[in-house]
């Protein structure tokens, strides 16, 4: 398997030693006493296009205090980080969704989600565990099948491989037959997005991984899935794996 696809190719050593800048900000009743609030993230540039910055830092101010807080993200360095306020946990108050981008050729992202309710900042979900997605199995069978299926098999979803039969030569034989045991995988979660599935102004997080089969560059489709918040903590409402066009 293509090991680069969870690397962040930048070295931040010296863009480390800059001054911090201000990469994007947004306005919103973060805290719950119905003053729009200052949230921004703040981080050293590379000083390049590419779009990386290290010591990516949360950075909020008290609309109605002008108290600042400041707080140091557990992935630190990555591409184009994004902003998005909205409310998640049905409180009526504008929680934090953070997005960054880790650089790497898989396309996959850091995502955080936070809560800042009575000037107190809660992490939303696990953040290590949440960005590693679902786990699910990527399996290939005789005759040009690959099953993607949950880890208890209770659901599955059977592709058709069959017109990639050039390029499947190292573990198919010409008849279809496997040569040897093969899977593929579910790689962990790109950007999440919010969405309001209801219209009521509370969002939920609509998520993506890509599968891929015996290479990086051997997609085979996505796995979408949609999170609701009940009471404590987020719980899936549904996934469905999306075929990419063959």
């Amino acid at each position: 398997m293509n090991k680069d696809i969870h690397s962040n190719p930048y070295d931040h050593s010296a863009a480390s030693k800059g001054p911090q800048t201000m990469i994007v900000k947004k306005w919103a009743d973060v805290n719950g006493d119905h003053i729009a609030d200052l949230v921004s993230l703040v981080g050293t540039s590379a000083g390049d296009r590419s779009g990386a910055f290290s010591k990516i830092t949360l950075v909020i101010e008290d609309g109605l205090t002008k108290a600042t807080y400041k707080y140091p993200l557990p992935f630190k360095n990555g591409y184009t980080p994004m902003l998005f306020l909205g409310d998640f946990n049905k409180d009526l108050i504008s929680d934090i969704l953070v997005n960054i981008s880790t650089g790497g050729s898989g396309g996959l992202f850091w995502n955080a989600l936070y809560s800042f309710r009575y000037n107190q900042l809660t992490s939303l979900f696990d953040i290590e565990k949440f960005n590693q997605g679902l786990q699910l199995q990527v399996i290939y069978r005789e005759d040009y099948r690959v099953v993607v299926a949950s880890s208890d098999r209770t659901q599955t979803v059977t592709l058709d491989v069959s017109n990639r039969k050039e390029y499947y030569t190292d573990i198919y034989s010409p008849n279809g037959k496997l040569r040897k045991p093969v899977n593929g995988q579910v790689l962990p979660l790109e950007i999440i997005n919010p969405i309001d599935l209801n219209r009521d102004g509370t969002f939920s997080l609509l998520a993506n991984q890509r599968i891929i089969g015996i290479a990086n560059a051997d997609t085979l489709g996505y796995v979408q899935s949609t999170w609701d918040w009940y009471g404590t903590s987020f719980r899936l409402r549904n996934y469905s794996v999306v075929l990419y066009p063959f």
